[in-house]
C-alpha cells in the first residue's frame, strides 16, 4: 500500500518534492513530472485558493456542469495517459434576453430615423427658411432647417439643415455645382 505522501504514479514522496500537486476531488497526490503539468500552472495552482487541479481519472466525474457548480471546481494542467492539456471551468450562467425589435408583438419602444446637420453658411442676408426649404421639397420632403444668429446678420446668413441619412446624397447632388 503506498504512502499517503508518495505519487500515486510512481511512489516517490511528495513532501521532499515542492513541485507537487493534490487532486481537488480524489486527494491523491502526483508529482509535477508525473503528470506534466507545468510550472506556469503549478504555481498559481499552489498560491491560489480558489484555483483547483483535477486528475485525469476524476475529471470524468466532475466533468459535467451540475457537478463543477456544487463543487466550485476549477482544474488544469496536462496529464502524461492522455497527452491531452485539460482546463476546466465554472462558465457563467447567462440570461436569454428579449430582444427589443423583431418578434414583440407589443412594445412601448418606437425608434427615430438617423439624420444628419448640415450647416449652409454664407448665404444672402435677406435668405428665410422657408426659401430653403421651398428649394429643397421636391428632393428632400423631410428637411427641418433653421436659422443661426451670428454677428453680422448683415453680411450673410447661415442655416443648420437637419436630413435624413439615407437622403443626404441627394442633398449633395442637388447642391453639387452651385454656389452656396
Amino acid at each position: 500500500m503506498a504512502n499517503l505522501d508518495s505519487c500515486t504514479v510512481c511512489s516517490d514522496n511528495c513532501v521532499v518534492n515542492t513541485k507537487s500537486l493534490s487532486c481537488f476531488h480524489y486527494q491523491a497526490k502526483y508529482q509535477r513530472q508525473c503528470v506534466e503539468v507545468e510550472d506556469a500552472i503549478l504555481k498559481p495552482i499552489q498560491e491560489l485558493a480558489n484555483l483547483f487541479w483535477i486528475c485525469d481519472s476524476c475529471l470524468p466525474v466532475v466533468s459535467n456542469g451540475i457537478n463543477q457548480a456544487m463543487m466550485g471546481v476549477i482544474g488544469a494542467g496536462t496529464t502524461k495517459s492522455t497527452g491531452r492539456k485539460q482546463l476546466s471551468a465554472l462558465r457563467k450562467t447567462s440570461t436569454n434576453s428579449k430582444p427589443i425589435a423583431g418578434e414583440s408583438r407589443f412594445t412601448l419602444l418606437t425608434a427615430v430615423p438617423k439624420t444628419i446637420e448640415i450647416h449652409v453658411s454664407r448665404l444672402a442676408p435677406s435668405t428665410e427658411v422657408e426659401d430653403i426649404v421651398d428649394s429643397l421639397k421636391d428632393v428632400i420632403p423631410d428637411v427641418s432647417c433653421t436659422q443661426l444668429n451670428f454677428k453680422y446678420p448683415n453680411t450673410y446668413a447661415s442655416f443648420k439643415l437637419t436630413v435624413p441619412v439615407d437622403l443626404v446624397k441627394k442633398f449633395w447632388i442637388l447642391t453639387f455645382g452651385q454656389r452656396v
